[in-house]
């Protein structure tokens, strides 16, 4: 995917997102038009709400983590925040995606057993420096 390809379904999809903000709608839209040009799928269009979903709420938590007071309800804090911060996405998220969209939750279980605050570093499949 060329750049201008990657702007054409951002665009997309920040329209679908747009829409749902201001109407509430959870519905997918139909596959039609611009959108069936970048996206094939409501499937297709659905992982994009949800990968997008995800990078924002992982980000979140990463920031939460990175707070020395954050532990136990890191992930539901995260989750919050990034619901609140971007409601249109969740309003198309949360019930195509599932529980999977509420927070990671292994990663939440794990934060919520740890006894130390988890480096960013720790987390990395391929460890910085080394």
């Amino acid at each position: 995917m060329g750049w201008e390809s990657y702007r054409r379904r951002k665009r997309a999809l920040d329209a679908v997102i747009e829409r749902a903000w201001r109407t509430g709608e959870h519905a997918l839209p139909p596959i039609e038009g611009a959108l069936a040009t970048e996206f094939g799928s409501v499937e297709e269009l659905r992982d994009a709400l949800c990968y997008r979903w995800s990078l924002l709420l992982t980000a979140r938590i990463d920031l939460a983590i990175e707070d020395a007071a954050a532990q136990a309800d890191v992930g539901e804090r995260a989750h919050a925040s990034c619901a609140a911060a971007n409601p249109g996405l969740w309003t198309l998220v949360e019930p195509h995606h599932g529980a999977r969209a509420h927070g990671i939750p292994a990663l939440t279980r794990a934060l919520s057993s740890a006894g130390d605050t988890p480096r960013v570093e720790d987390r990395l499949p391929h460890p910085v420096g080394r």
